[in-house]
């Protein structure tokens, strides 16, 4: 045995993880770099009272000088060692704030940002997780948010500014690898509660399967599919698919969906779950569920055996009854969550028997009993968006509608007559 000496370079010991060390010793012996990722994003609107400054670590920086205020020109606030500061906010406020990352050698100075916060931020009876910030630190407000994704770092890659200048927290997983792969938000309700659950999100480029709403409650469960062709209820009976319109997630916009979960009006019977796109007053499903299951939570994200991409604006959920869309005040969530309004009336005042229409789902001509015969009628064909197609007196020979051309999906039929009466009903295109 004889002494030797050993020289390190670079070397780092840390209990936490290999990140901790560039922030203790700054091997460049200069100011450290820029903060990158921070949160909130600049020009973010409706951004709730309790969020906090978030950023990114920076090798290197020792401490966080924190600049925040209400001038173009933020002055400094605090000094911090960890990446995140929760001021106290007030609401319908605008703030700027920049991030100085500090070591011996100096300070580097982020740009300005700026956001502006709710003008109401009491969202009532509704529990709400926004996208403004990292879920991980947004989701405990309400709901616990988990995250086993192989490979997925959360940084200011995963985020977009939508159309409602909201921020949107994006998720692409690939294939899940035992446990690995998932990720969700769960929301603990009390036992035996019927929900309310409105959801906005978009799909990812590329990417057939875009997420799932599971619901455990009320002795039952059911889980909902989501992807780019048809939304599916997996615990109803045959699993029943219903189709968005061909290309619906393909311009990259928001889509809003309203789920309620309600005993079922028949006693005894098993739970339904109905679903309302872009809060339009007429559902594009209802189904019971056939698995019978103790449970009271209700998850959002994904799972499963391949690729899963979505960005989520919001969601926003009721633990006070089943609302559909504008059925009250308690069925209206913050307005600051800028929900579609429905664009087919909703006016059902009929007079005399209400139609029939058959086959349904069609395939090529949609045929209606029970017209009236007593006054002209006209229809209207509508896609389950909302977008108008066909516009026309209806025949009173009953030669029913060619439907051939239309592409596969939900659609609703409104008939009006010369007299103001009017009836909107649903059927399938297969």
């Amino acid at each position: 045995m004889k002494d030797e000496q050993v020289r390190f370079a670079n070397f780092c010991a840390s209990e936490s993880s290999a990140e901790a060390c560039p922030s203790v010793i700054n091997f460049n012996n200069g100011a450290p770099a820029e903060v990158t990722g921070a949160l909130p994003l600049s020009g973010a609107q409706s951004v709730p009272t309790y969020m906090p400054l978030l950023w990114n670590a920076v090798p290197g920086a020792m401490s966080y000088n924190v600049y925040l205020g209400t001038s173009p020109a933020p002055t400094l606030t605090t000094n911090v060692l960890t990446t995140s500061f929760a001021p106290a906010l007030a609401p319908n406020t605008t703030y700027y704030f920049r991030i100085g990352s500090l070591n011996d050698a100096g300070e580097t100075l982020s740009d300005v940002q700026q956001f502006t916060t709710l003008t109401n931020p009491d969202d009532g009876a509704w529990e709400v997780a926004r996208g403004h910030a990292r879920p991980e630190l947004e989701a405990p407000q309400f709901f616990e948010f988990d995250t086993n994704l192989t490979g997925v770092e959360i940084d200011s890659t995963g985020r977009i500014t939508t159309e409602a200048g909201n921020n949107a927290y994006c998720f692409l997983s690939g294939p899940k690898e035992g446990s690995n792969g998932n990720y969700r938000w769960r929301y603990r309700q009390e036992e035996g509660e019927e929900v309310t659950l409105v959801l906005r999100f978009r799909a990812l480029p590329d990417n057939n399967n875009i997420t799932y709403v599971e619901f455990y409650g009320l002795g039952w469960r059911q889980k909902l599919r989501i992807n780019r062709s048809t939304l599916k209820f997996e615990k109803a009976p045959d699993e029943p698919e219903v189709a968005f319109p061909p290309g619906f997630w393909d311009d990259g916009a928001f889509h809003t969906f309203r789920i309620t979960f309600a005993n079922n009006p028949v006693a005894g019977a098993p739970l339904l779950t109905t679903v309302y796109l872009e809060e339009h007053a007429f559902p594009i499903g209802s189904f019971p569920s056939d698995e019978e299951k103790d449970g009271s939570y209700l998850d959002i994200g994904r799972a499963g055996g391949t690729d899963y991409g979505a960005c989520y604006d919001f969601i926003a959920l009721n633990p006070t009854g089943v609302y559909p869309p504008g059925s009250g005040p308690a069925s209206i969530p913050p307005m600051d969550l800028n929900l579609p309004e429905p664009t087919v009336s909703t006016a059902n005042n009929w007079k005399g028997p209400t139609p029939t229409l058959y086959p349904n789902p069609v395939a090529n001509r949609l045929l209606i009993g029970d017209l009236p015969t007593d006054r002209e009628v006209k229809f209207r064909l509508v896609t389950a968006t909302g977008k108008v197609v066909r516009n026309a007196k209806l025949l009173r020979t009953n030669g029913g509608i060619d439907v051939a051309q239309l592409p596969v999906g939900v659609y609703f039929l409104q008939l009006f007559s010369d007299e103001g009466d009017s009836l909107v009903m649903r059927f399938v295109k297969r």
